[in-house]
């Protein structure tokens, strides 16, 4: 069986990679803009498939379809990383922001989950998608951000209803402040002293953290969870 991962080349993604190939015997299919890491070159348990940063989330969903199909890979579960993020006021917003992120954070995601989904029906499996805090507390500065992540929460927790009876289950999972390239390019040290402030553990989460959970979501230790959103931000409150 493979687990597909959807953005495994940096961040949440990658470090979620690492974690399933430490901790099961599965096999990863990744899915990036960026070549396969050079640390799993010769990895044979993850194979690799690159897009194009410029490619139509439909016709992006249906060359993956066919290359899943062409190597006869069993889905077991799928697991949404992908995301951008472009800071700016809900009232200055630009419009090639509104149109990237919601492209790659919101379309690609409903598109590759409107073509891999048939290929779980039959045997059950799991979908897992990384939202954010920010759309649970409307962080300020982010508010186009804020309303991808909370348009592919409904969607996938919608999916969750209509596909539970073929034993598929969907989940959401929050991060909150996560040391990651994003994290590094958009918040500012004053930013981030302020969200470990509010939050109870009082840091910053790590990739591995959230991988941890992503792994667990798609594990049969979780297999009574469904259309549930996972909050792990450390408690944060903004």
């Amino acid at each position: 069986m493979t687990e597909i991962i959807f953005g495994a080349s940096s961040g949440i993604g990658l470090e979620t990679v690492k974690y399933i190939l430490s901790n099961s015997d599965n096999h990863i299919l990744g899915i990036s803009r960026r070549s396969k890491p050079s640390e799993f070159e010769f990895n044979e348990r993850l194979s690799w498939f690159k897009y194009s940063e410029n490619e139509d989330p439909e016709v992006l969903a249906e060359n993956l379809k066919s290359h899943i199909n062409s190597n006869k890979i069993e889905v077991s579960s799928l697991i949404l990383c992908a995301g951008i993020l472009n800071t700016g006021s809900a009232i200055s917003f630009k419009a090639i922001d509104v149109d990237s992120m919601f492209k790659v954070n919101f379309f690609y995601h409903i598109y590759i989950v409107r073509a891999l989904v048939p290929k779980m029906l039959k045997k059950g499996g799991s979908i897992v998608a990384v939202s954010s805090s920010a759309a649970e507390n409307n962080s300020e500065g982010r508010s186009i951000y804020n309303s991808t992540k909370s348009a592919l929460e409904s969607f996938v927790l919608t999916l969750g209803q209509e596909v539970g009876v073929k034993g598929i289950r969907a989940n959401i999972v929050r991060p909150g402040l996560t040391n990651t390239e994003i994290m590094h390019s958009t918040t500012s040290q004053n930013g981030k002293e302020i969200f470990i402030e509010s939050s109870a553990l009082k840091r910053v989460s790590e990739p591995e953290d959230i991988a941890s959970v992503i792994y667990f979501l798609i594990s049969d230790m979780s297999k009574s969870i469904s259309c549930a959103t996972i909050s792990a931000h450390g408690g944060a409150r903004v």
